[in-house]
């Protein structure tokens, strides 16, 4: 992919002249912190977080910037009717059904303003130097420094065990 970028920038931009631009990736709230019944969306969410953070890396000197945008939910169709949900039938699923049934009703009133939201990312997009990770919404934010620290405590609870396994 990075080799198709540089050919792209090659045939637009002869003589190696470079155009900064800032590509814009979609992530989610639930790539920093998770929720039941939401671990298919949630895996690909963090897929989308791997390959931002290794992209960052390899163009970084290319003047592109990548912007990971994590959004909470915003009042949009997001688990309306483009959304298939499976409801469980297993027993000891049962209690997360209700859940699954009634998501689509609560985006229409999820706090995020997707006009803000938008207006937010074009705001940052112009600035000089991008955010790597952009949290938007009480959820994201919180829920992921939750998430964070407490990956944080537990990879530090076991310094002297991950240590240990290196000659």
């Amino acid at each position: 992919m990075v080799n198709t970028i540089l050919k792209e920038a090659d045939l637009f931009c002869p003589n190696s002249v470079r155009i900064n631009f800032t590509i814009y990736h979609l992530s989610s709230a639930l790539a920093l912190t998770t929720l039941p019944t939401m671990g298919f969306y949630s895996a690909t969410k963090y897929a989308v977080e791997g390959y931002s953070d290794t992209l960052r890396q390899e163009v970084k000197d290319l003047g592109i910037q990548i912007m990971t945008v994590e959004p909470s939910g915003a009042r949009t169709q997001w688990s309306g009717r483009s959304s298939q949900k499976m409801v469980p039938t297993i027993a000891d699923y049962a209690a997360f059904s209700d859940a699954i049934t009634t998501v689509s009703d609560s985006v229409t009133q999820a706090p995020g303003n997707p006009h803000r939201i938008a207006q937010v990312m074009f705001d940052q997009a112009n600035l000089a130097e991008v955010p790597a990770h952009l949290p938007l919404g009480e959820f994201a934010y919180q829920g992921g420094l939750a998430n964070l620290q407490s990956i944080v405590s537990e990879i530090k609870s076991r310094e002297d065990l991950s240590l240990s396994t290196d000659d």
